[in-house]
């Protein structure tokens, strides 16, 4: 996968599992496709060496924002993940960011989130504390989506604004001893973003203490968190969706997208 073919670390992977495919006395050709944009170095190698299958992807598509393209769908499909249902949550927030009352527009709402705590500068760092394992990576994700496509020296002016949001942090509730204590007691340089999933399981029922499921506890500890930082005015944003599910990820993921659109026009950078 490499939208021009020239990534030199996409390229080296490409050329390490090449080798060893030879190295076993088989065809690499016959196990590969490409991802890529039409006539890019990787689509030219796969049509001349006979790959299975190219499957394109449009110029005006960027790295970050293109999990909802071939780039991600097909290996979603690959693995039996859900990817009717994935694309089916993004349409629907689709819909519901394009609501033109500010109040009932998710996406506008945290924008302007990040814009008042920031001063509009981006003067505070976001740390991203997901409460559940399967969530994990979501932070990554959210360090390349801010990070890249809001870190401008330039706004649209062309002035100099050195803008960007920093993003960081960790799963709740087991990784958060290693730096809750900064965020409670040292710099206000921040703002937390808790990630809430109510359904604590798909298994059944099980219990840590008489009623009490671990789950419970996991939903204790992120409140615990959130009151004792606001008990020192640190600012905090709680996301809260049903289940972990490709529908319910993917409203997640084009939430933020959007977010981030409508704080690079609220900032007037490109």
């Amino acid at each position: 996968v490499s939208k021009s073919g020239g990534t030199k670390e996409t390229r080296n992977g490409m050329l390490e599992a090449e080798a060893r495919f030879a190295a076993t006395g088989l065809r690499f050709a016959r196990h590969a496709v490409a991802v890529t944009g039409v006539g890019s170095e990787l689509d030219k190698h796969a049509e001349t060496n006979g790959w299975l299958a190219r499957f394109p992807m449009f110029d005006w598509i960027g790295g970050r924002t293109s999990v909802m393209s071939a780039v991600g769908l097909l290996p979603m499909a690959l693995q039996g993940f859900d990817i009717d249902a994935f694309l089916a949550g993004a349409a629907a927030m689709d819909e519901l960011t394009r609501a033109s009352d500010v109040t009932q527009n998710a996406a506008m709402l945290l924008a302007l989130m990040w814009y008042y705590v920031g001063n509009g500068k981006g003067e505070k760092d976001m740390v991203v504390l997901p409460y559940k394992d399967r969530l994990a990576l979501f932070t990554k994700y959210l360090q390349q989506l801010v990070m890249e496509s809001l870190g401008k020296e330039k706004n649209l002016a062309g002035e100099i604004v050195h803008q960007g949001i920093a993003v960081y942090g960790n799963k709740g509730s087991t990784d958060q001893h290693s730096y809750v204590q900064q965020l409670r007691d040292g710099v206000l340089n921040f703002f937390v973003t808790f990630v809430e999933v109510r359904n604590d399981r798909r298994g059944a029922r099980f219990e840590v203490e008489d009623g009490i499921t671990s789950g419970d506890y996991l939903e204790g500890f992120l409140r615990g968190t959130r009151s004792a930082l606001y008990e020192k005015g640190r600012e905090s944003i709680t996301m809260s969706i049903p289940e972990v599910n490709a529908f319910y990820v993917a409203m997640l993921i084009a939430l933020y997208e959007r977010a981030v659109g409508f704080y690079g026009s609220l900032v007037n950078i490109n």
